[in-house]
This record gives C-alpha cells, sequence and structure tokens, in this order.
C-alpha cells in the first residue's frame, strides 16, 4: 500500500500536502513505514523550491482511544530478532530518515488527532512545525519496560525542546496533555476536531504562499536556533551511540 500520497497544496507556490493512507490498526513506525517516508523525504530534497511539506496522520479509534502514531519500533525489532544485522540496520535507517526529514531545506508540519507513542514521539520531533487537537497526547511509555529510547531520542529531544521537556517525557512515562508540554512544541493545538485542524492549517499554508522561498528558509532556521537544535550535530557519528545500538541489537 502506498501510505505517503502527495497533493499539491497550493495552486501559486510549491508545496505538498501528504495525508498518510488509513489503515485498520494504528499506525506504526515499521520498516515499511520508514522506507516509504524515506522515499518521501528523498522527493522533496530533489524538489526544486519547494516551500513546505505538510503530513496529515491518521486516526485510529480503538479501545483505548484515539491512536495517531503507535511506536511499533518494538514490534519491529521482535520480528527481526533473528538477525541482529536487520535489527541495526532498521535502526540506522530510521534515524537517518528523521534526520534528513529535520534537515529539509523546506518548512515542514506534522498534523495530529489522537495519542502518539514512543518511537512516533521522536516522528514528530524532526518536524519544524507540530499541529494537534486539544484532546491529543504525547506518550513516552518504554521506562516501563526498562528501555530507553529507541532511535536516540534522549539526544534529540534534549536538543530540540530542552533537557526537562525530554526528561518529563523519556522517564516519568506520563501521558502528557499539550498543556503540559512547552510552547514550542505545538504550533497549534486548540482544535476541537480534525476537520477544524484541517482548516486552521489550511489557512496557515496560503500565508506561506505569499512568503518567499528565503524568508521561509530565514524563518526554519529561527524555529532550529528557538529550539536549540544544531543540525551540523549527526547522532549516527557518535561512535558511543553506534557502539549502543550495535550492543542493544544482539540482545
Amino acid at each position: 500500500m502506498h501510505m505517503f500520497p502527495v497533493q499539491t497544496a497550493s495552486t501559486e507556490k510549491k508545496g505538498w500536502l501528504v495525508r498518510v493512507a488509513d489503515t485498520k490498526k494504528p499506525c506504526v513506525i515499521s520498516r515499511e513505514f520508514v522506507r516509504q517516508l524515506a522515499a518521501l523525504v528523498e522527493k522533496a530534497e530533489n524538489e526544486k523550491d519547494l516551500l513546505h511539506l505538510t503530513i496529515l496522520m491518521p486516526t485510529y479509534f480503538g479501545k483505548r482511544g484515539k491512536i495517531s502514531l503507535s511506536g511499533g519500533d518494538l514490534d519491529e525489532m521482535i520480528t527481526l530478532s533473528s538477525s541482529p544485522d536487520e535489527q541495526l540496520s532498521f535502526f540506522v535507517e530510521t534515524k537517518q530518515c528523521f534526520t534528513r526529514l529535520q534537515q529539509l531545506e523546506c518548512i515542514t508540519s506534522v498534523c495530529f488527532d489522537g495519542t502518539v507513542i514512543g518511537g512516533g514521539v521522536e516522528f514528530l520531533a524532526a518536524f519544524d512545525l507540530r499541529w494537534s487537537t486539544v484532546d491529543s497526547l504525547v506518550w513516552c511509555p518504554q521506562i516501563f519496560n526498562g528501555l530507553c529510547s529507541g532511535f536516540g531520542g534522549e539526544i534529540t529531544l534534549t536538543q530540540k525542546f530542552g533537557r526537562g521537556f525530554a526528561e518529563l517525557l523519556l522517564y516519568s512515562g506520563k501521558k502528557c496533555e499539550p498543556k503540559d508540554l512547552p510552547a514550542h512544541f505545538y504550533a497549534d493545538s486548540t482544535a476541537q476536531s480534525y476537520g477544524q485542524l484541517e482548516g486552521i492549517v489550511g489557512e496557515y499554508l496560503k500565508k506561506l504562499d505569499t512568503t518567499s522561498l528565503k524568508a521561509l528558509q530565514w524563518q526554519k532556521r529561527s524555529l532550529d536556533k528557538a529550539n536549540g537544535l544544531d543540525l551540523s550535530s549527526e547522532i549516527l557519528q557518535n561512535e558511543a551511540y553506534a557502539a549502543f545500538l550495535e550492543q542493544w541489537a544482539k540482545r
């Protein structure tokens, strides 16, 4: 199934609107999800003068409420348990994909209505802007399994949102509502429904259409600076982190 169909979000300037396909199960960060996302990122990297890329996540309604993106990376690791090399490859592919998404020159946004869990939170952190409904939750339950964040979230979340936020999310096991998170985590979290959220985002995208590419690139650099993010740092080049991944993959 093609998970990331691209639509043109603007008629005057070049922008992409991507609505992730609904599934019968919660959307998870599987190898297939990562590979399709990587293909989308590569397409955006090669698209000249792309102003913005906006991804709308699906909402799964289940017994435990609304889920927008379940981590799922632990389940993927279990399926690859017979091959430590494949496990390590999945780690690296995912981290590289999130880093490339983070380094796109265009303004990137992600929209969700529901709970984002585990590795999904690191996916959110790769975007410049995050939009959600008022009752959406962000949750990192890895601590209950004695695990750290799968793709280097301790470093990524600390760099982007600050140490206090990262520790709250990763070590408390708390399901965080929009009011629990720092103001710069969300571009907007006041929508009462997904339909209302799409309207808010649509108005924002119209404003982007009146902005030059250079101005948007300046805005993106300002967002990165405000969030304390150093795009020159590549976690995969950290020898200690690489050694940790290799050791964890052999478990």
